[in-house]
């Protein structure tokens, strides 16, 4: 490739690149130098509901500001922050984040048509093929709650 188009080319892509909000750019960057984000399924194992530790993680971990977190999820900063501070509230101690044998993708929670749970399970069990008692195991919840969550997420899907 000659000078000239190279110079076009990176032209172009830094066009594009300006184009892009923050958190896209992080999440191009993140691809192009092959680092994983995601939430650690630990998180998930706090005794709060699955939004407080979402929010928990992505404030305290991660640093992330609530407007960036409300972008992220497709909530209101208001729920967000009422969210934050009653999980504070209830949450003793740091969020256990060290498990990351699995991590879960921020996109999965945007969908605002299913519940936090309801998008984990799915998840889980249709992208990564586990079985409900691996999931349960997993979450720290009975078999039978992982087993109608995601009886209910197929039934919202069928709607």
């Amino acid at each position: 490739m000659d000078v000239h188009k190279k110079e076009e080319l990176v032209q172009l892509l830094s066009n594009l690149v300006a184009s892009l909000s923050d958190q896209e750019k992080k999440e191009v960057l993140d691809k192009i130098l092959g680092k994983k984000e995601g939430i650690p399924i630990s998180v998930f194992r706090s005794g709060i509901s699955g939004l407080e530790s979402i929010v928990v993680y992505l404030k305290d971990v991660k640093g992330l500001t609530i407007k960036e977190i409300a972008t992220i999820l497709n909530r209101k900063k208001s729920t967000l922050y009422t969210t934050y501070k009653k999980a504070k509230e209830k949450l003793s101690g740091k969020i256990d984040s060290s498990d990351t044998s699995i991590l879960i993708s921020y996109s999965i929670f945007a969908d605002r048509n299913f519940a936090v749970l309801e998008s984990l399970v799915a998840h889980l069990k249709d992208d990564l093929k586990l079985p409900f008692v691996k999931i349960a195991t997993l979450l720290n919840k009975k078999y039978s709650t992982v087993r109608t969550v995601y009886v209910r997420y197929k039934q919202k899907c069928q709607s």
